[in-house]
């Protein structure tokens, strides 16, 4: 059995699975505890759209979350591999896709006809 882990899950900053302690199975991966969590917080069709939003993992030894800490970990890695290395707590972060507007056509400017006598 691994030690709990505090979990937080965030979108854009902000937590929208506050700071909590999860005790999870060592064969977890990051991605199943951020599905065990966000279904425990949001409606069913919440849980469908952030799971499919890109999911990045930040472990950290301390309750600090301090900068020079953070280690990153893939999605896929088990939570057996952080808690064997001292990580305990952990920021899982969702990404929404941008999308960019399109822009127009550029168009020459004659600099001449702009030039007022």
């Amino acid at each position: 059995m691994v030690a709990p882990i505090v979990l937080t899950i965030k979108m854009n900053g902000k937590p929208i699975g506050e700071r909590t302690t999860m005790t999870v199975p060592p064969t977890a991966t990051w991605e199943a505890v951020a599905r065990m969590r966000i279904e425990a917080v949001a409606s069913v069709e919440e849980v469908s759209s952030y799971m499919s939003m890109p999911l990045s993992v930040s472990l950290f030894p301390d309750a600090e979350h301090s900068p020079a800490d953070r280690v990153g970990a893939g999605i896929s890695d088990t939570v057996a591999t952080a808690a064997a290395l001292g990580y305990s707590h952990v920021v899982l972060t969702l990404s929404p896709p941008i999308y960019g507007f399109a822009r127009p056509a550029a168009r020459g400017v004659d600099a001449m006809a702009r030039i007022r006598v």
